[in-house]
């Protein structure tokens, strides 16, 4: 789903969501999602796996940091992305 700017959506957090990794309760009503992606993972997968391991760490905790910091929550981790939710924009 895409939307403009100014444009909203509204989707409902209830019920289970394939892949959800968090246990803990998500915001309802009108939500902030973060959508993210690491372009290109799967070759520099295969080009630097060791260095990728690493910087897959790193990309994590800054992530996990920074939504625990705006009072988001992780829906589901991808692998090379990840999925959150906001009680606000």
């Amino acid at each position: 789903m895409a939307c403009g700017s100014g444009a909203s959506a509204a989707i409902e957090l209830s019920g289970s969501i394939e892949g959800m990794t968090t246990s803990e309760q998500l915001p309802s009503g009108q939500v902030t999602f973060l959508f993210t992606d690491i372009q290109g993972s799967t070759q520099l997968w295969d080009s630097f796996p060791d260095e990728m391991r690493a910087a897959l760490e790193a990309h994590n905790q800054i992530m996990d940091d920074a939504i625990a910091a705006a009072g988001g929550s992780i829906v589901k981790d991808t692998g090379d992305g990840i999925f959150a939710a906001f009680p606000s924009a």
